[in-house]
């Protein structure tokens, strides 16, 4: 979650999935048990810059936007997409024009 604790503990826990790429979602206020609102993901090297006694909300760390595809998207299509704008990862929505305008908008993706 966006409100994550960044202490040394759970830098190692992230650390030991070995992921390069970890989503951050915020958790939704009308059911504190739903995690789906995403807002971005990690790139988890960026964690290498952050001292762990200083104890840094994970909010507080710049996150990459993802480019919302439609499933209904050409394969190359979206690899050239990829390639021409340097993204590192692309979400499949079934309304991407929505969930893009949600992500400018600092939003999280329901």
């Amino acid at each position: 979650p966006d409100n994550l604790l960044l202490d040394k503990a759970t830098i190692t826990q992230i650390y030991s999935h070995g992921y390069s790429r970890v989503p951050v979602y915020r958790y939704n206020k009308s059911d504190p048990t739903d995690n789906t609102c995403v807002l971005g993901f990690l790139i988890t090297r960026q964690l290498m810059l952050i001292d762990a006694d200083d104890e840094r909300l994970l909010s507080t760390l710049p996150l990459q936007r993802p480019v919302c595809l439609s499933p209904k998207t050409n394969l190359i299509t979206v690899f050239d997409k990829l390639q021409e704008d340097g993204l590192l990862l692309t979400f499949v929505c079934a309304s991407p024009g929505l969930a893009n305008l949600t992500l400018d908008k600092d939003q999280p993706l329901p």
